[in-house]
């Protein structure tokens, strides 16, 4: 990669980014840790320092996130066709709410229905392959996932991307009441034949006996009031999400507690690092005064040396004289 300013990535990069991402939530959940740290690494290393730090920032994914991101690898067909039924039952309950296509829209919750049981058991297969068989928990966060992918607007583009680094907001209670209502049958409500209003008064309807209801009354319900069957449901939804959510602040302070201590173990091994440099250094430069000093010696030792063979020579020379003299000397004798 070419070097990139600091804090900056451009598209072509942020695309090749994006996949590194994918596929490292596609991994082994128990390899994410290492493979993210390696990449981040190795992205430093390379002075992309923004794509290092968005790297080293991915927390790694719940069970329940990673199980639905390997539906999303390895069911690509099937969650297509959720989302499909899912937009489908959407697009129909304003018009089954009205009484209007009922039966279609009936017809598309039910596949979508289908679909999210027929995911749900796939994922848990799948996290018990792993190695990390569903406990209830997680279990009802894939339930929600996979209700979140079906019936939330913003789903296509969180299955386009391929994964989930988060679990998803599960769909308030009003869109799951609402899908049940449209999809519940609607009972026909007699009321009695049509008959003509009287000439002197056309404007005001019959009298009615005094103490008979009128028909159909009997299902009127008071302004404003909630029926109990839909008012049961949202209280045991709200004890629902209370309790998720509760849980979900566990998780986040488990998840917090693991990177306070990775965060401490790293900073003790880099202070470790750091100590062995320094003492590499003292002792690189101890080394490097000690053949400074040698080479000074050797430096010194060599001159003496010159001095010596210099000396020698003079007195070579001093002997050839002498002994040319004694020689010459016993001649002239």
């Amino acid at each position: 990669m070419e070097r990139s300013e600091p804090g900056v990535i451009d598209m072509a990069k942020k695309a090749s980014l994006d996949r590194q991402i994918r596929d490292l939530y596609r991994l082994p959940l128990a390899e994410f840790i290492r493979a993210r740290n390696t990449l981040a690494a190795g992205l430093k290393k390379q002075r992309e320092t923004a794509a290092a730090a968005a790297i080293q920032a991915l927390a790694k994914p719940s069970p329940s996130a990673w199980a639905v991101t390997q539906l999303l690898a390895t069911e690509p067909a099937r969650t297509a066709a959720l989302l499909d039924a899912g937009k489908e039952a959407r697009a129909a309950q304003r018009q089954a709410m009205a009484g209007r296509g009922a039966e279609a829209f009936r017809a598309a919750l039910d596949r979508a229905r289908g679909l999210v049981e027929a995911l749900h058991r796939r994922a848990e297969e799948i996290l018990a392959a792993a190695g990390r068989p569903a406990s209830a928990a997680v279990s009802e966060r894939l339930a929600a996932d996979l209700q979140a992918l079906a019936f939330t607007p913003d789903a296509a583009a969180t299955a386009r991307r391929g994964f989930l680094d988060l679990d998803l907001e599960p769909p308030g209670f009003e869109v799951l009441a609402g899908l049940q209502l449209a999809a519940a049958p609607r009972p026909a409500v007699f009321r009695g034949p049509a008959s003509p209003a009287p000439r002197h008064s056309p404007a005001r309807p019959p009298a009615r006996p005094a103490g008979r209801p009128a028909v159909g009354a009997a299902r009127a319900q008071p302004a404003g009031k909630v029926p109990k069957a839909v008012a049961d449901g949202r209280k045991r939804w709200d004890e629902a999400v209370r309790a998720r959510r509760l849980r979900e602040v566990a998780q986040a302070k488990e998840r917090i507690e693991n990177a306070e201590s990775e965060v401490a173990r790293t900073e003790a091994e880099a202070a470790f690092r750091r100590a062995a440099a320094k003492q590499a250094d003292r002792a690189a430069a101890e080394a490097t005064r000690q053949a400074k000093a040698t080479r000074d010696a050797a430096d010194a030792a060599s001159a003496r040396a010159e001095r010596a063979r210099a000396e020698l020579a003079r007195a070579r020379e001093a002997l050839a004289a002498a002994t040319e003299r004694a020689r010459t000397g016993r001649r002239s004798s």
